[in-house]
């Protein structure tokens, strides 16, 4: 997911909505080009904002939720490093999800998608700092979304920033990495917060 501590259903969208569609499609067109092993695909309702990474019977899917896709303070840079964040939980390597040994971990996934920002190799280039500063404003302007994992410590998390905005814009702006093999400490601390839950965010089919 790409934010994985807010969540929430946007409203009515502003602005010119078959113009922010047709952009929408076309970046996913793109995106499905230049990683043709991935499905992307738009769920427009429930008007969620996020975005997700999963495996169904084999076939590796990023879904862009209406409530991201059509915000009207995300722009394209904002969609673009989401759509590489959840494409980092399909092919980058290193730690993985401690719930799904097929998806890559948060961190790995940011690590992942700012690599191909910068290094322009798949076609896939962004304003990180406009990025960053569109998502920031969402954050701010959702302020009153029910935090699902508001009960933990964040300090329990180590080195992990995938919990913490803040934290995490920083590591992203300082390019912050770790090592591949650094081990996901969201099991100890996420893990009996969803296993009630099991199947609901990322979720994989033999």
């Amino acid at each position: 997911m790409l934010f994985l501590n807010p969540i929430g259903v946007v409203g009515q969208i502003e602005g010119d909505h078959n113009a922010r569609a047709l952009a929408v499609a076309e970046l996913l067109g793109f995106f499905n080009r230049q990683f043709p092993e991935i499905s992307y695909e738009l769920v427009v309702s429930p008007m969620l904002l996020n975005a997700q990474a999963l495996v169904l019977r084999g076939q590796r899917i990023v879904k862009l939720y209406g409530g991201l896709a059509f915000h009207p303070l995300i722009d394209t840079d904002a969609l673009v490093f989401a759509l590489l964040h959840e494409t980092g939980h399909h092919l980058a390597g290193g730690s993985r999800l401690p719930w799904n040994p097929f998806l890559a971990c948060e961190c790995q996934a940011d690590i992942w998608a700012l690599a191909q920002a910068t290094s322009g190799t798949s076609g896939c280039t962004l304003n990180l700092g406009k990025a960053l500063s569109s998502l920031d404003a969402v954050f701010k302007h959702e302020a009153n979304y029910p935090r699902r994992f508001a009960n933990i410590r964040l300090k329990d998390l180590n080195h992990c920033w995938s919990t913490d905005w803040q934290k995490r814009r920083m590591a992203l702006r300082s390019v912050t990495t770790l090592k591949s093999d650094h081990g996901c400490p969201l099991g100890d601390a996420l893990l009996p917060a969803v296993s009630s839950r099991a199947g609901e965010d990322e979720c994989c089919e033999p």
